[in-house]
């Protein structure tokens, strides 16, 4: 067995464009996969497609709205017509809103349980019409460390939308184990990316406490991703479902 690699394979990832997500994306192309990068932003979408197609990966972009279930359909559509099977599919986009609770509206809510609780919902049920009459596939959630504790960064109800992910991880192993489809987590630390990197740019303090409350004594960079990603998505992992893998410097265990 080759652990790690899945040449041939046929992948999503979404809001693969930046950030961990492009670091997973990558991942999946190195290690032999064929991917698209479903993104809102077709334009990034495309940038980050090409910089990988010159270095002899893989890897094609499609512009989708999780929040829209017309978009999503479409992209599953694509997916059929490009690849006509499913492998790998990873559930990263998501969006935050880093308000403190008294500061939160209900637009807020409204806005970002529509993508990361909604939007990864439909985006399973779709992945799901493939996957399960080819009774096989791997389906990656992204958690959040926020979820598990209370930082008090400002992550707020962000962190309930993802601790809504951990539930439908769970409840999506347990019943689609029958049709041999995997379904499980990451849950990253803290790392900088784009939609959390101007709140700590003007809370340089805030960042510099988060640091010292992780074990390691920093924040991750993106790429720290890439090799849970392929474990996950390679037969490496065939016998663990329904699990929250934590990718996060220790700050889950103090």
């Amino acid at each position: 067995m080759k652990f790690f690699d899945v040449t041939g394979k046929k992948a999503v990832v979404t809001g693969g464009s930046v950030g961990l997500g492009r670091a997973m994306a990558e991942a999946l192309a190195i290690g032999g996969a064929e991917v698209i990068i479903a993104n809102r932003n077709l334009e990034e979408a495309e940038a980050a497609a090409q910089e990988m197609r010159g270095a002899g990966l893989k890897v094609t972009a499609f512009q989708v709205d999780i929040s829209k279930e017309s978009s999503v359909a479409a992209l599953f559509d694509h997916v059929r017509e490009k690849f006509g099977r499913l492998d790998i599919m990873v559930n990263n986009a998501g969006i935050t809103c880093m308000k403190f609770c008294e500061d939160f509206e209900l637009e807020d809510w409204d806005r970002i349980s529509g993508v990361n609780i909604r939007g990864t919902f439909m985006c399973y049920k779709e992945a799901g019409k493939i996957m399960i009459p080819q009774k096989s596939g791997k389906i990656i959630n992204l958690f959040s460390i926020t979820a598990h504790k209370c930082l008090r960064n400002g992550s707020s109800f962000y962190s309930v939308t993802k601790q809504a992910i951990s539930q439908m991880t769970k409840v999506l192993a347990a019943e689609w184990s029958k049709y041999g489809i995997t379904v499980n987590a990451i849950a990253p630390g803290v790392a900088i990316t784009r939609i959390n990197e101007e709140h700590y740019r003007k809370n340089p303090d805030l960042l510099a406490k988060v640091s010292a409350g992780i074990p390691l004594g920093r924040v991750s960079t993106t790429d720290e991703y890439m090799g849970i990603t392929l474990f996950l998505a390679s037969s490496a992992s065939d016998y663990m479902t329904g699990q929250t893998l934590f990718m996060d410097g220790g700050m889950s265990i103090v």
